[in-house]
């Protein structure tokens, strides 16, 4: 794909060295690389939420420490990729996301909707439950293909018009040729009201509809 925007997901157990041959294939064909690192954190315990008006949070003990902490190793990780990015000559916007589980789909699956595909990391696997959240975030909530397994940068910036199975591997995202008012109106209403001058007179009365669409 000539051109194009790939949103790479990894987590925090990723490498810069793992994007060297994404990035060289990235930079030959001229795809920008948007690379998401997620991180995430311990949600906000729901019994740490007073109730009322003058009621005050009661974090655990140590719950602020885990997040600091998570956000400043991943914010880390992402010093150390753009740079590394940076050397390799890609064109690449790393991000860090630093936040609950909810928070991280949310993340992926607007990305999707901007990009031309998806690359998550075979990282993510070693969170089953994180692994498959960030999968169906990218499959069912956004517009771009997804792609999983792609230990090749040439396949994963590749267009094919058909994988080993018949199916295409970049959908085009084609759309139903629009209706016309009349098709569309024929489409929901099973009678129709005749104009022509074989309808009967009219006296003031509401018109009686005719035959059925043939």
């Amino acid at each position: 794909m000539q051109n194009a925007t790939i949103t790479v997901v990894l987590g925090v157990d990723a490498r810069p060295n793992q994007l060297e041959a994404l990035a060289r294939e990235a930079q030959t064909r001229g795809a920008h690389l948007i690379v998401l690192l997620l991180s995430e954190t311990p949600a906000v315990p729901v019994y740490s939420m007073g109730v009322g008006e003058l009621s005050t949070y009661s974090l655990p003990a140590g719950w602020q420490a885990d997040v600091d902490a998570a956000r400043e190793a991943v914010e880390k990780q992402r010093a150390e990729f753009s740079l590394y990015l940076t050397d390799q000559g890609a064109s690449a916007d790393v991000r860090a996301v630093c936040g609950d589980a909810s928070a991280l789909r949310n993340t992926v699956a607007r990305a999707g909707l901007t990009c031309d595909a998806v690359l998550i990391g075979t990282d993510l696997r070693e969170d089953k439950r994180l692994f498959e959240d960030i999968v169906h975030a990218a499959l069912f909530e956004s517009a771009a293909p997804v792609l999983l397994n792609t230990a090749q940068a040439k396949v994963a910036l590749t267009r094919n018009r058909s994988s080993s199975h018949g199916k295409r591997a970049f959908p085009p995202r084609e759309r139903p040729a629009p209706l016309c008012q009349s098709c569309a109106m024929r489409g929901r209403l099973p009678w129709r009201f005749s104009t022509r001058s074989r309808s009967r007179p009219m006296t003031g009365k509401t018109p009686v509809p005719m035959s059925p669409l043939g």
